[in-house]
């Protein structure tokens, strides 16, 4: 058998993942915004979250390719899952390459905090290619933060933490006022896809 050998960028998201654990240790009193007001149960910030983001699609009447409550009973026939997350953690939920600050080859800082909340550790970014592979190879995050595979309920709720970023990424191109359709595009594909392992028949 021969040894991998890992390179810079398998060492880098390693660090990223060590990283990433270290914050999800920070507890908190409930789920939510780190200012509050909190809640004990995970599922209704959870899903109150989508919610939000749902609202936010229909007030522009963006198109998300699928039906605005297919999308609500999709993930209620899957929030029992949630039901699981009985302890909220720091969350960075940002935790993307733009905001790691690097020095001699060790990360020496992380920025951007603003959409930190308490919650499920497994919402971070890192993990969100264990279902999307158009995110890339999650291996090395996952070795890094020591999980090694999703187990249980977790690839479930993953999959609705996915379909939550797919949904923000869709809907901001309105609101951002985006020139073209490259992430649109991109997200809407990503959404199909993650509507899919959730069960559902592509249109």
């Amino acid at each position: 058998m021969v040894a991998r050998a890992y390179g810079p960028r398998d060492a880098y998201h390693e660090a990223v993942g060590a990283a990433n654990r270290e914050l999800n240790s920070i507890r908190g009193a409930g789920f939510g915004p780190l200012a509050g007001p909190d809640d004990q149960s995970w599922r209704v910030v959870f899903t109150g979250m989508v919610e939000d983001v749902l609202r936010d699609g229909q007030r522009r009447q963006v198109d998300l390719g699928w039906d605005y409550d297919h999308v609500r009973e999709v993930i209620g026939r899957n929030a029992g899952s949630l039901d699981e997350v009985s302890d909220p953690r720091f969350v960075e939920w940002d935790l993307f390459d733009n905001n790691v600050m690097i020095r001699d080859g060790a990360i020496v800082g992380i920025i951007d905090h603003e959409r930190a909340f308490y919650g499920d550790p497994l919402i971070e970014g890192g993990f969100a290619a264990t279902q999307l592979a158009a995110l890339g190879d999650p291996a090395a995050f996952m070795r890094g933060y020591g999980h090694c595979q999703l187990t249980g309920t977790e690839p479930v709720r993953r999959r609705l933490y996915c379909l939550h970023l797919a949904l923000i990424m869709v809907i901001e191109t309105v609101y951002r006022g985006h020139t073209d359709t490259r992430q649109y595009d991109w997200a809407r594909e990503q959404l199909t896809e993650i509507m899919t392992l959730l069960g559902c028949q592509a249109r």
